[in-house]
């Protein structure tokens, strides 16, 4: 049961660092689409490259949401895990050796 938790909890681990990936790409996004809309007020951009960063940051919010959920369902698993690891454990009632 011990390779399954620590499977688990380098799973999880994976997943927060993905997390923050999308996460930091969402950021850049943002950023770049805000630029872009000062950009399209003075005409210096298109249309169409503005709405194209416009359809990165929704895609980047979408990654985030997915890498949540991502971090929710391998949570899951590792408590699944642990639980089942405790119930797999066996303890003696008392110190000594049977005989």
């Amino acid at each position: 049961m011990q390779p399954q938790l620590r499977q688990n909890d380098a799973n999880l681990q994976r997943a927060k660092a993905n997390l923050t990936s999308q996460q930091s790409a969402l950021t850049e996004a943002e950023a770049t689409l805000k630029r872009y809309q000062t950009l399209m007020k003075s005409d210096a951009i298109s249309r169409q490259e503005l709405e194209q960063q416009q359809a990165k940051v929704r895609a980047a919010r979408a990654a985030v949401h997915a890498a949540n959920a991502e971090i929710a369902q391998v949570q899951a698993q590792l408590d699944d895990s642990r639980h089942q690891s405790k119930k797999a454990e066996v303890l003696a009632p008392a110190d000594g050796i049977i005989t």
